[in-house]
């Protein structure tokens, strides 16, 4: 892997962790929230896939032809992608859940 490829892998998984990260802190969700979000990470691999493409890329730099395709099919990123979002994920929802099971709040509490 070259380094565009290697640092377009760490900038998307910082990406994914940051939003699945948005979505373990938000009580309430709501559609536009996930459809603006879905959009946006539909807009970053679309904009990754144009960037890549050998007649765009050759005004930018040869070292973007095929980058979005040699992510895509790297181990690397897949492993890197599943890794970094578990490993920071997980104590973000252990929190929430400690938080919400023994110290709820007015939001939480179910009144009859």
């Amino acid at each position: 892997l070259n380094h565009w490829v290697l640092s377009t892998i760490i900038f998307t998984c910082v990406l994914i962790v940051g939003t699945v990260k948005l979505f373990v802190v938000v009580n309430n969700w709501n559609i536009i929230m996930i459809l603006v979000t879905i959009f946006s990470l539909f807009l970053y691999f679309f904009t990754l896939f144009i960037l890549s493409l050998p007649s765009i890329s050759f005004y930018l730099g040869d070292e973007l032809s095929f980058m979005f395709h040699k992510m895509m099919h790297s181990r690397t990123f897949w492993f890197c992608l599943f890794t970094a979002t578990t490993l920071s994920i997980i104590p973000n929802l252990i929190e929430k859940i400690i938080i919400d099971l023994c110290f709820p709040d007015e939001n939480h509490i179910v009144e009859n």
